[in-house]
């Protein structure tokens, strides 16, 4: 049994199972007891202790990304500065220094929600 802990000093482990490795943890689960699944939870926790004075690290779920609405109309930067009577490169500044939001689609399409452009003109022009 091969239990080490990843290299950014984590207290998640990697395990890998020989079928040598799985009589004996079934003996060890045997004699205490326990099922096999039971045995390797108590095993790990165990190193995880051993090694790191703490209980193995619990990596929340990701929380699902909220559903796209067709009716939320999407716009370019070239589009926003058409309807700001502004330049592209005035919608760009406002989007690095987070005056007005954005929604990324990929790593370099970006687009700008309707209702975040009338709520960023009526805060800034008012």
């Amino acid at each position: 049994m091969n239990l080490s802990k990843n290299k950014d000093k984590t207290s998640a482990i990697n395990i890998r199972l020989r079928e040598r490795d799985l009589r004996q943890l079934d003996r060890f689960a045997r004699r205490n007891g326990w099922s096999r699944t039971y045995a390797i939870e108590e095993l790990i926790h165990e190193k995880c202790n051993l090694h790191t004075g703490r209980p193995p690290k619990i990596v929340p779920r990701r929380k699902e990304k909220p559903a796209y609405s067709p009716s939320v109309e999407l716009l370019n930067y070239k589009q926003v500065a058409e309807e700001c009577q502004v330049s592209v490169s005035n919608v760009r500044k406002w989007v690095m220094n987070k005056q007005l939001k954005v929604v990324r689609l990929g790593h370099r399409l970006v687009r700008v929600r309707r209702d975040v452009l009338t709520n960023f003109l009526n805060e800034r022009f008012g």
